[in-house]
């Protein structure tokens, strides 16, 4: 006699898919609470350029920003894997992405604008020996015709035989 399975084998409606699908699920970036603070970060334009300057002055003067804060404003607290990241870059940008400034506005949008009014002057510096000899590598090779031969299979060094493992 076979049992008949209630749950194996059978589909499962999920009870949020159709909330979800219909757009009437609240997600966090949805949630709007008296005094949120939104912040916006700036980011650097260059991939490795020196901060020379930031004036900051017309951003933290505009109605609405509650902080502006810079490199210089923040404790230099090394984190991340290889702990070489800080919060806010001071000196020097290392990556077209590094974070310059942080805003705090009452809306998102002020926090948009302020952005916009924030002034970075950077050096651009040039980019480092590694990266430009991997260009010139790649434009050498791209020159020149290549063929490729696939490697040769290489046979296992233990394998098993139906008596046991042989070498």
């Amino acid at each position: 006699m076979t049992r008949e399975l209630r749950v194996l084998g059978k589909a499962t409606p999920k009870r949020d898919g159709g909330d979800k699908v219909t757009g009437r699920t609240c997600y966090l970036h949805d949630l709007e609470l008296p005094r949120l603070a939104h912040g916006k970060i700036l980011r650097a334009r260059y991939p490795h350029a020196r901060i020379i300057r930031i004036d900051a002055a017309r951003a933290a003067a505009l109605p609405g920003v509650l902080a502006v804060l810079t490199g210089a404003d923040v404790e230099p607290r090394p984190f991340g894997f290889a702990k070489d990241q800080v919060a806010l870059k001071r000196g020097k940008v290392r990556c077209i992405r590094d974070e310059v400034a942080a805003i705090a506005a009452e809306s998102a949008e002020i926090a948009e604008a302020a952005l916009a009014l924030i002034d970075v002057e950077y050096a651009e510096l040039p980019s480092s020996t590694r990266s430009s000899a991997l260009t010139s590598t790649i434009s050498a090779t791209r020159s020149r015709t290549a063929t490729w031969t696939a490697p040769s299979p290489r046979r296992p060094r233990w394998s098993r035989t139906p008596t046991g493992w042989a070498s």
